[in-house]
């Protein structure tokens, strides 16, 4: 090691330069904090709103709105964790009816139009599942 005041040459384990007695300069010593970016979650579930077994279904039956036997659901992306209350999309209704495929382009009309407007609000699909997504915390 070599002292940065008279350039005298002294063993690196001395604090102080044996010649002079300047003191030996330590390299400044840098912290890097790296913080991990903070997300919220949502899920994406079906959410039943009616049907031929449900209450809801009588009155769309009486109004005429959907006169066969279907259920009638939404997609809806809510909050997970201490979000859980929070709602933070839900799709249009649509109808159902197992193993029509009537009613299957209806769905997925819905789907994507609750997966596009997470997106549009910085929402990223999990590699988890299609159906969870998270964004920075705001």
């Amino acid at each position: 090691m070599n002292c940065q005041g008279c350039g005298a040459s002294y063993d690196s384990s001395f604090k102080f330069c044996p010649h002079c007695g300047r003191a030996r300069q330590e390299p400044p010593t840098v912290r890097v904090v790296v913080e991990e970016p903070k997300y919220e979650y949502c899920t994406i579930r079906e959410v039943r709103d009616g049907g031929a077994n449900g209450a809801g279904y009588w009155v769309q039956l009486v109004a005429g709105l959907y006169p066969d036997s279907t259920d009638i659901y939404h997609y809806e992306a809510k909050g997970t964790g201490s979000n859980a209350d929070t709602i933070y999309a839900a799709s249009t209704q649509y109808r159902y009816r197992m193993g029509s495929k009537k009613y299957r382009e209806e769905e997925r009309a819905a789907w994507r139009e609750i997966t596009g407007a997470l997106e549009a609000d910085g929402w990223q699909r999990t590699e988890h599942s299609e159906a969870e997504y998270r964004r920075r915390a705001r």
